[in-house]
């Protein structure tokens, strides 16, 4: 890249540039597919180095079990890295037809919670237990690859008028001692 146009721009402006072409304008991707990473980021390392994390901030992607373990999920999570994984905007887990789980990443959790703080709802975090894996949900084997990465996963909580807080189906990918929220 050293002898590009595109070096000699400002990292400030190769930034924006970055921006418009990642951009995937609301549509998501199917981590199944194999060609989850855009064409930029395969261009040359320093651009990969460059937009790696930021196309992970800004893509939508859809990780589909078709009713079976978050096992190929899990092992994706591993291969991108923990730096990656907490980059992560959003990315639905569907089980069959239906949207099982959404999970974000600390960026973009931030921008939830933050989104929530001029609304009536108020949101707090709540670490993933036991309840989890006793629930059936598949994602629960997602748990401990993220924790052997230093990475947990908690859960986007709504504190209504009552002390109990409602369950949802969000869950933040954060660092173990990260204390969001």
């Amino acid at each position: 890249m050293d002898a590009s146009p595109l070096a000699r721009l400002s990292g400030e402006l190769r930034n924006h540039i970055y921006a418009f072409v990642l951009n995937n304008d609301g549509y998501a991707i199917k981590l199944q597919a194999g060609g989850t990473q855009h064409a930029l980021t395969k261009t040359c390392r320093q651009v990969r180095h460059e937009t790696l994390p930021m196309y992970y901030s800004l893509a939508r992607l859809n990780a589909h079990l078709d009713d079976g373990p978050a096992t190929p999920l899990a092992h994706w999570m591993e291969t991108i890295g923990p730096t990656h994984s907490l980059a992560l905007n959003e990315v639905n887990v569907w089980d069959m037809h239906m949207l099982n789980a959404t999970l974000y990443g600390e960026e973009a959790t931030r921008r939830l919670l933050d989104s929530r703080k001029s609304s009536d709802e108020l949101f707090i975090l709540r670490p993933v237990g036991p309840w989890l894996l006793d629930a059936g949900w598949h994602i629960k084997d997602l748990v401990t690859p993220l924790q052997e990465m230093g990475l947990c996963l908690r859960m986007f909580c709504e504190m209504g008028e009552g002390s109990t807080p409602t369950l949802s189906s969000y869950f933040a990918i954060t660092r173990l001692d990260c204390e969001l929220g």
